[in-house]
């Protein structure tokens, strides 16, 4: 399969060799964005391409089968047509693997800065990304609009004041459990066995999501292990549309891993990273005291596995802990400090 490679948008600058990717020619009658490119020949410093994305360092552009990011010194915008450009990415996403290995990245670097106390950022981040409904599950979650106001929102929630780990692994299980059939019988293999349900939550840790790999360690490690893309190269395997993609089986938990409250309610969760660290923070003994809580109720029967929906089972931040009261009051100190500061 032909590979296509993906200059990463952190570069400060691209090279004249690269120009020749930017040649694809769009679709006739597409109405694009027009670009002139410095220091290449002059027959390809001018190209129509959709605008990606854009910023005081760098322009990121899309051509029909291709996505390169070039230094904004680099290159000057002689035209823009955002509707076009819209309109372009859209006809031309199934076709482009660069599109999803980009889209893939902006993902990983949304939730990066969500985990760097930086949501703002993130939910910028998140709009940057156009048609990203095809993301490998691993990485969808990131961009959907859920997870975008929650990032807008997340300097109110006590568990993100605390951690930005917690707030996000809090809001990843409540989220896959909302979106959960309320009911999963178990398989029966036999008059007198019953096996346990098939729950499909995701098995992932937040630390595989966002790790930067090694050198040689690439397959292993980080988004190309997860996207399967071998030595870093971009593939047509990545196309929503091709045979390997509708093929793929998301990383799903074999046997469910629930968290459990000082009540004995329980709750699935994404890994047993997070289990551990929900679980101490739902701790009745100090300083968390009971810091998270679970409502609603998940039960187990011989017939199969329920999830209360009233109340919806989730997992809350008990406003009365000794956790919640030290947050609180840390926050209205620093906010307190930034007036003063201001005056």
């Amino acid at each position: 399969m032909e590979a296509h490679r993906l200059l990463p948008h952190f570069f400060p600058t691209i090279l004249a060799a690269f120009a020749c990717v930017l040649m694809a020619t769009p679709q006739e009658g597409a109405a694009l964005s027009k670009v002139r490119q410095a220091d290449v020949p002059k027959e390809l410093s001018e190209q129509e391409a959709a605008i990606l994305e854009e910023n005081d360092a760098f322009v990121t552009l899309m051509t029909r089968k291709s996505v390169r990011t070039i230094a904004k010194n680099k290159a000057e915008i002689l035209q823009r047509d955002p509707e076009g450009d819209k309109k372009f990415m859209n006809e031309n996403r199934g076709e482009n693997a660069d599109y999803w290995y980009w889209a893939h990245q902006k993902a990983r670097q949304a939730l990066i800065l969500a985990l760097g106390r930086q949501p703002g950022e993130a939910a910028k981040a998140i709009d940057t990304i156009p048609f990203a409904e095809l993301l490998v599950p691993e990485y969808a979650w990131i961009v959907t609009p859920e997870f975008k106001k929650y990032m807008e929102t997340a300097q109110d929630d006590l568990a993100y004041l605390y951690d930005p780990f917690l707030g996000v692994e809090v809001f990843l299980a409540n989220y896959q459990v909302s979106r959960l059939e309320r009911h999963y019988p178990n398989m029966g293999r036999g008059r007198d066995r019953a096996e346990r349900p098939a729950i499909p939550i995701l098995d992932v840790t937040l630390n595989e999501l966002v790790a930067t790999p090694r050198k040689g360690e690439e397959d292993k490690v980080g988004l190309d292990a997860i996207l399967g893309l071998p030595g870093g190269g971009i593939f047509e395997s990545l196309l929503p549309t091709s045979k390997e993609y509708k093929e793929r089986k998301p990383k799903l938990q074999e046997k469910i891993i629930t968290a459990s409250d000082s009540q004995f309610k329980s709750i699935p969760v994404s890994s047993s990273a997070a289990r551990d660290y929900i679980q101490r923070m739902m701790s009745p003994q100090h300083p968390y005291d009971r810091f998270l809580l679970i409502e609603g109720s998940m039960r187990t029967s011989d017939e199969g596995t329920t999830f209360s929906s009233d109340p919806e089972l989730r997992i809350v931040v008990n406003p009365k802990s000794y956790a919640a009261n030290f947050v609180t009051l840390h926050r209205k100190i620093f906010a307190t400090a930034k007036i003063k500061k201001a005056q």
